[in-house]
C-alpha cells in the first residue's frame, strides 16, 4: 500500500540523509547521466553482490576493457581476484578511444565490459587492431541495443557471447532483473526475469494501478529491491520511469520475462490522436531493412501554419548508398502507426500533422549518450 518513490521524492532529501549505512561501508558515489535535461543527482553505492552467474558465461582468464558501467572497474579486478586469478583491467576513456584500445590489444583484452553507446567506436578500432575474434564476452548497459548495432558486434566479434544489462545509477541492487539469455537474432534488445533480491510490480503509466503480468501487457516498471547488508540507499516501490512490456515466461528460469521500451518521459512522445514511441519507430525501420537500419533520431515540433498548429516530424536516419530520404520518409508514415488504428499518413491526410521528413543522421567518432528523441517545445 505504500506509494511509489520517485527521483523527484529523491531529489528533496540532502545525501547525507540517503545513506542509510555507515560511510566506512559506501564503495563510491554515481551520478546520473544528465541526459533527461535535469541536474545529474548523486547516489550512494556498496560493493557490488551477485556476480557468480557469470562464471558460467566465461572464464576471465583474459583482460577486461571496462568503464563506469555495467560493472565498475574496481569490482571487475575484486571479482577475478575473488576466483584466484590475477586481475588485469584496462580503462576505457572515451576521450582517448584509440589509445585505449591499443593498450587493451597489448595487455590481450578478451571481455568488453562498456556503455552500449560506446561499442560503435570500439567495433571500428577493434578491427583495426585485428581484436574482433579474440572478444569472448561482451557486457554492454546504459540503453536498448539496435538491431543494426547487434549485427555490427556480430561481425567483428564473431566469437562472442553478448549480454545487455538493464540498471540505472540509482538502483544500488544493480542489475534490475536478470538477463534471460544472450542476445541474439531473436532477441537483440535484450530479455529480462525477475532476480531473488527484488520484487518488481508493472503499474499503469495514467493511473498508477497495478496490472497483472501477462503477455502482451506494458505499463511502468516499480522496483523493490532486497539484497543483504549493507546497503546504502534500500529503495521500495521505485519508480524507475521506465515502461516494460510482458513477452512471457523466461524459458529457462520459469519467470515472467520482460523488455525494455524505453524512458516513459522521453521515448513516448504525445501528439495529437496518438502517441510516437521509439520501439514503433524501430519496428517500422527493420521492415525496411534494405533501405536504412534501425539506428534514428527523432525530433518533434509544433509548427504554426495557415491552417493552426500542427505538428512536424523530422527524422534521422543511416540510409544505404543511393537510397531516397523521400521514399524512406513516405513508407515510414505510411506504416508508423500513432495509435493501434491510425498511422501518421492518416493523420497528414486529415490535417493534423505535417509530412513527415526524414534527413541523414549523423555517423561519428563521438563517443556519448544520446536521446532517440527530442520533443521541442
Amino acid at each position: 500500500m505504500l506509494p511509489p518513490l520517485t527521483k523527484e521524492h529523491i531529489q528533496l532529501e540532502p545525501l547525507p540523509d540517503r545513506i542509510f549505512s555507515t560511510l566506512a561501508e559506501v564503495d563510491h558515489l554515481r551520478a546520473t547521466s544528465g541526459t533527461s535535461g535535469k541536474p545529474p543527482l548523486l547516489y550512494p553505492r556498496t560493493p557490488l553482490q551477485g556476480l557468480d552467474h557469470r562464471v558460467s558465461y566465461y572464464d576471465f582468464s583474459g583482460a577486461t576493457l571496462s568503464y563506469t558501467v555495467p560493472i565498475m572497474p574496481h569490482w571487475h579486478e575484486q571479482f577475478i581476484r575473488d576466483l584466484g586469478k590475477i586481475p588485469r583491467v584496462v580503462i576505457f576513456d572515451p576521450r582517448r578511444p584509440r589509445g585505449s584500445l591499443k593498450l587493451a590489444k597489448a595487455q590481450g583484452v578478451d571481455h568488453i565490459c562498456l556503455f552500449t553507446f560506446h561499442m560503435p567506436v570500439v567495433c571500428d578500432l577493434m578491427e583495426e587492431e585485428h581484436m574482433g575474434e579474440g572478444i569472448k564476452l561482451i557486457e554492454i548497459a546504459g540503453e536498448t541495443c539496435s538491431n543494426a548495432l547487434f549485427h555490427r558486434m556480430r561481425k567483428t566479434f564473431p566469437n562472442a557471447k553478448i549480454f545487455s544489462y538493464y540498471g540505472a545509477s540509482e538502483v544500488e541492487d544493480w542489475p534490475i532483473g536478470m538477463a534471460c539469455q544472450p542476445l541474439s537474432e531473436d532477441d537483440p534488445s535484450g530479455v529480462y526475469h525477475e532476480k531473488e533480491t527484488q520484487y518488481l510490480e508493472i503499474i499503469n503509466p495514467e493511473t498508477g494501478v497495478i496490472i497483472e503480468p501477462v503477455a502482451g501487457v506494458e505499463g511502468d516498471l516499480l522496483i523493490s529491491a532486497f539484497p543483504k547488508p549493507p546497503r546504502a540507499f534500500p529503495l521500495i516501490r521505485y519508480r524507475i520511469g521506465d515502461r516494460i512490456r510482458i513477452v512471457g515466461k523466461c524459458r529457462e528460469h520459469t519467470q515472467w520475462s520482460f523488455i525494455v521500451l524505453g524512458r516513459s518521459e522521453s521515448d513516448f512522445i504525445k501528439i495529437p490522436g496518438g502517441i510516437l514511441r521509439a520501439d514503433e519507430i524501430e519496428r517500422v525501420l527493420r521492415s525496411m531493412s534494405d533501405r536504412t537500419s534501425d539506428h534514428f533520431e527523432l525530433h518533434r515540433y509544433d509548427r504554426e501554419t495557415k491552417d493552426g498548429v500542427q505538428v512536424e516530424v523530422v527524422l534521422y536516419v543511416d540510409v544505404k548508398e543511393g537510397v531516397s530520404l523521400d521514399e524512406v520518409a513516405r513508407d515510414v508514415a505510411r506504416l508508423l502507426r500513432v495509435n493501434p488504428v491510425r498511422t501518421y499518413e492518416e493523420g497528414v491526410r486529415d490535417g493534423m500533422y505535417l509530412p513527415l521528413v526524414c534527413l541523414p543522421i549523423e555517423m561519428n567518432m563521438e563517443v556519448k549518450k544520446r536521446k532517440r528523441m527530442v520533443h521541442h517545445s
